[in-house]
Protein backbone atom coordinates (compact mmCIF):
# COMPACT_ATOMS: atom_id res chain seq x y z
CA UNK A 1 0.00 0.00 0.00
CA UNK A 2 2.85 2.82 1.09
CA UNK A 3 4.44 1.50 -2.38
CA UNK A 4 1.74 2.17 -4.42
CA UNK A 5 0.68 5.93 -2.54
CA UNK A 6 4.43 7.01 -3.31
CA UNK A 7 4.28 5.63 -6.98
CA UNK A 8 1.42 7.80 -7.60
CA UNK A 9 2.76 11.13 -5.95
CA UNK A 10 5.71 10.69 -7.98
CA UNK A 11 3.83 10.37 -10.81
CA UNK A 12 1.50 13.44 -10.12
CA UNK A 13 4.76 15.13 -9.88
CA UNK A 14 6.33 13.94 -12.34
CA UNK A 15 3.19 14.13 -14.78
CA UNK A 16 2.56 18.13 -13.93
CA UNK A 17 5.43 19.74 -13.90
CA UNK A 18 5.98 22.28 -16.45
CA UNK A 19 9.26 23.49 -17.08
CA UNK A 20 9.17 27.01 -18.12
CA UNK A 21 10.46 28.51 -21.48
CA UNK A 22 13.07 30.49 -21.86
CA UNK A 23 12.63 32.98 -24.53
CA UNK A 24 15.84 35.32 -26.16
CA UNK A 25 15.27 38.50 -28.01
CA UNK A 26 17.58 40.39 -29.60
CA UNK A 27 17.74 44.27 -30.60
CA UNK A 28 15.04 45.25 -32.71
CA UNK A 29 12.41 42.77 -31.57
CA UNK A 30 9.30 43.53 -29.96
CA UNK A 31 9.15 43.18 -26.76
CA UNK A 32 5.87 43.43 -26.80
CA UNK A 33 5.22 40.54 -29.51
CA UNK A 34 7.90 38.54 -26.78
CA UNK A 35 5.42 39.28 -24.07
CA UNK A 36 2.17 38.45 -25.24
CA UNK A 37 3.35 35.52 -26.75
CA UNK A 38 4.95 34.19 -23.67
CA UNK A 39 3.06 32.24 -20.81
CA UNK A 40 3.32 33.10 -17.05
CA UNK A 41 6.52 31.82 -15.54
CA UNK A 42 8.13 32.39 -19.08
CA UNK A 43 11.32 33.88 -19.02
CA UNK A 44 12.40 36.44 -21.46
CA UNK A 45 16.47 36.98 -21.66
CA UNK A 46 17.44 40.06 -23.39
CA UNK A 47 20.95 39.84 -25.33
CA UNK A 48 23.38 43.20 -25.19
CA UNK A 49 22.59 45.88 -26.81
CA UNK A 50 19.62 48.74 -26.69
CA UNK A 51 15.94 48.09 -26.94
CA UNK A 52 13.48 50.75 -28.12
CA UNK A 53 10.28 50.25 -26.22
CA UNK A 54 7.23 52.22 -24.77
CA UNK A 55 4.40 51.51 -22.22
CA UNK A 56 4.95 47.49 -22.54
CA UNK A 57 2.23 45.88 -20.64
CA UNK A 58 2.84 42.77 -18.44
CA UNK A 59 -0.15 41.26 -17.54
CA UNK A 60 1.52 37.83 -16.28
CA UNK A 61 4.16 36.60 -13.65
CA UNK A 62 7.21 36.69 -16.00
CA UNK A 63 10.64 37.06 -15.48
CA UNK A 64 12.85 39.66 -17.71
CA UNK A 65 16.38 39.00 -17.26
CA UNK A 66 19.13 41.20 -19.28
CA UNK A 67 22.61 39.97 -20.03
CA UNK A 68 25.35 41.87 -19.68
CA UNK A 69 22.93 45.03 -19.08
CA UNK A 70 21.17 45.75 -22.16
CA UNK A 71 19.71 49.53 -22.08
CA UNK A 72 15.61 50.11 -22.80
CA UNK A 73 15.56 53.11 -24.84
CA UNK A 74 11.87 54.94 -23.75
CA UNK A 75 12.80 57.46 -25.98
CA UNK A 76 11.33 60.13 -23.36
CA UNK A 77 8.22 58.72 -24.57
CA UNK A 78 7.00 57.66 -20.88
CA UNK A 79 7.25 54.18 -19.13
CA UNK A 80 8.95 51.79 -20.66
CA UNK A 81 7.42 49.24 -18.68
CA UNK A 82 3.18 48.57 -17.19
CA UNK A 83 3.42 46.10 -14.51
CA UNK A 84 -0.26 44.71 -14.16
CA UNK A 85 0.70 41.21 -12.61
CA UNK A 86 2.40 40.01 -9.66
CA UNK A 87 5.29 38.06 -9.43
CA UNK A 88 7.16 40.27 -12.22
CA UNK A 89 10.67 39.45 -12.22
CA UNK A 90 13.04 42.44 -13.62
CA UNK A 91 16.76 42.14 -13.12
CA UNK A 92 20.10 43.33 -15.36
CA UNK A 93 17.78 45.61 -17.33
CA UNK A 94 19.61 49.33 -18.00
CA UNK A 95 16.92 51.84 -18.47
CA UNK A 96 17.37 55.00 -20.21
CA UNK A 97 15.54 58.09 -21.31
CA UNK A 98 12.03 57.35 -20.04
Amino acid sequence: MNRLIIFILILTFWGFSAEATKIILKPGQSIQAAVDGAVAGDTLIFSPGVYTASAVTIRKPLSLIGENYPAMDGENKGNIFLIAAENVLVLGLKIIRT
